[in-house]
């Protein structure tokens, strides 16, 4: 069909004959090959019988099936006389020419982005397209069966960083998609039985292999996944009550590959009736690789609970991970635990990240528990002080690699109260005003209260409050206050209140209020008043009140008021 071709005319929606000439071999006449350029052909686009005849029956105003001089100047061919009758009958002469060499395939343009490819008998053999984008091209190709525009066999797109392929079988259904995205190619194969039913799909890609097998309704029933080596990581088989519309599911873990030390969990799921996927989990058993299970059953929807040992203790699964509430007596703990079986707890004030880490993972932890403990909260570490110690921030919620069940042994980690953290670090630095508002991101900066947290870039400068805080850089001066802060160059002398301040050369002798300050001469010997101070020489032993004091010695053990009621 030629589109108002003329001089400014384009040919589109070719059709395939038997008859035409390849537009590189029109060369010889510079009219003809030119007009045809002109139109939208490229030289390995041909000009078919068909064409020719369209451009007859438009311009052929006698009906003559002939072009005369007048017609074909009217088309757009120019020159003298003898120059147009030579190009009038190479048209006739590409009516005429049987197209016979030798090509596979032979193109005729569909439109401007489009072309479709014959065999030498007419029969469709597949079409290109070529889309332009913002991002570049995107070339798609679709390979016809039998010269059958409805049984397509193979289609294809290709852009710059990304390829696609789908292979259907003879009956026109999926049978191996291969999708290729910056350099990371994952290959899916489809298997169907006689009656043309999906029974396996296996997916690869990068080392490791799913197969799932399905039943006649289409559900999957067994789902195997396997590592490079043909070592088999999981298996999932599924089997389904119609009558009672649950599914239960069983999952069996190679331990290697056990993050949360679950070997095998049984799960019940309801099923939607109208959408087929599961609803809500009615019961779940777990066990571990140590051969211990846990049962729970539903409380509420998708909640279960487990009843062990002295505890009641409620599981709720969401998209992000799980919370477990438990209930200890008259206390109730919430225990929060990520996606992938990781707990969350919370920093105590006072500690390092060294000394977090001992405390969450036990001393004898390896180092390699010790590096991924610090992966996962690489975010939070900061950096604090003259010396740069590595620390969290008080309060801090951070991850602990594994799940750390709730028991005796654990209740300690679990249970820290970061309030209460946090009101400690406040005490220990003297502030009254409220701490800072997220101990995440403060990073040094006062509080909407205007309390600067310690840390880098205090260097003992006061706060938006004038108050000073103790370290390097004060020198052992009074404040805006006129309290002199403890520290080098007060040299054991009393300050504008009479209160001499602890240091080296205060020997452990009681000020004029008759209250002897710590230090070093102490010795952990209660004080006038018979309180023992903390220091060096409390050597982490409980005082005359019973509490035991941070510090060095107290080696991670928390006292009896560490316990969390929520």
């Amino acid at each position: 069909m030629v589109e108002e071709l003329g001089k400014m005319g384009a040919i589109s929606n070719q059709k395939f004959n038997q008859k035409g000439m390849q537009l590189s071999q029109l060369k010889g006449n510079k009219q003809v090959y030119e007009f045809f350029k002109n139109a939208g052909l490229s030289d390995a686009n041909y000009v078919y019988a068909s064409d020719i005849q369209n451009i007859f029956d438009k311009f052929d105003a006698n009906d003559n099936g002939k072009l005369s001089v007048k017609e074909a100047r009217e088309m757009g061919f120019e020159g003298s006389r003898k120059e147009v009758k030579k190009a009038v009958a190479m048209l006739n002469q590409i009516l005429e020419t049987q197209i016979n060499d030798g090509q596979d395939v032979y193109p005729a343009k569909v439109n401007e982005n489009t072309t479709d490819y014959y065999d030498k008998d007419g029969n469709i053999k597949y079409q290109a397209q070529t889309i332009a984008t913002k991002n570049g091209n995107i070339e798609k190709f679709t390979f016809y069966r039998n010269g059958d525009r409805n049984n397509i066999a193979t289609y294809a797109e290709k852009s710059n960083d990304m390829g696609y392929i789908l292979e259907n079988n003879e009956a026109g259904l999926p049978a191996k998609e291969t999708i290729s995205t910056d350099g990371n190619i994952q290959v899916t194969n489809y298997e169907y039985d006689e009656n043309n039913q999906l029974q396996r799909q296996t997916v690869e890609a990068q080392g490791t292999k799913i197969t799932t097998d399905f039943d006649s309704s289409q559900r999957p029933v067994k789902i195997v996944e396997t590592t490079a080596g043909s070592e088999i990581s999981q298996i999932i088989t599924n089997q389904y009550d119609d009558e009672n519309g649950t599914l239960t599911q069983n999952v069996k873990n190679n331990p290697v590959d056990l993050k949360e030390g679950i070997a095998e969990t049984v799960s019940t799921y309801s099923i939607d009736e109208e959408s087929g996927k599961t609803d809500e989990l009615l019961y779940r058993k777990e066990i571990r690789i140590d051969g211990k299970e846990k049962e729970f059953t539903q409380t509420a929807p998708d909640e279960l609970e487990e009843q062990r040992d002295n505890y009641t203790i409620t599981t709720k699964w969401h998209e992000n991970g799980k919370t477990t509430t438990v209930k200890d007596g008259n206390e109730t703990h919430v225990i929060e635990y990520d996606k992938d079986g990781n707990t969350y707890v919370y920093v105590k004030n006072g500690e390092t990240f060294k000394t977090t880490a001992k405390r969450l993972l036990g001393a004898d932890a390896t180092e390699e528990q010790v590096n991924n403990f610090r992966e996962l909260n690489k975010d939070l570490i900061k950096k604090f002080g003259k010396d740069k110690v590595e620390a969290f921030h008080v309060g801090e919620k951070i991850r602990v690699p594994g799940e750390l069940e709730y028991n005796e042994e654990n209740k300690a980690n679990l249970t820290v109260d970061p309030e209460a953290e946090i009101n400690a670090w406040k005490k220990a630095v003297g502030l009254k005003q409220k701490p800072v508002q997220s101990p995440s991101g403060t990073e040094g900066k006062p509080d909407a209260t205007g309390t600067k947290p310690t840390g880098e870039g205090t260097e003992g400068k006061p706060d938006a409050a004038g108050t000073k805080p103790t370290g390097e850089g004060t020198e052992g001066k009074p404040d805006a206050a006129g309290t002199k802060p403890t520290g080098e160059g007060t040299e054991g002398k009393p300050d504008a209140t009479g209160t001499k301040p602890t240091g080296e050369d205060t020997e452990g002798k009681p000020d004029a209020t008759g209250t002897k300050p710590t230090g070093e001469d102490t010795e952990g010997k209660p004080d006038a008043t018979g309180t023992k101070p903390t220091g060096e020489g409390t050597e982490g032993k409980p005082d005359a009140a019973g509490t035991k004091p941070t510090g060095e010695g107290t080696e991670g053990k928390h006292d009896a008021a560490v316990t969390k009621k929520t």
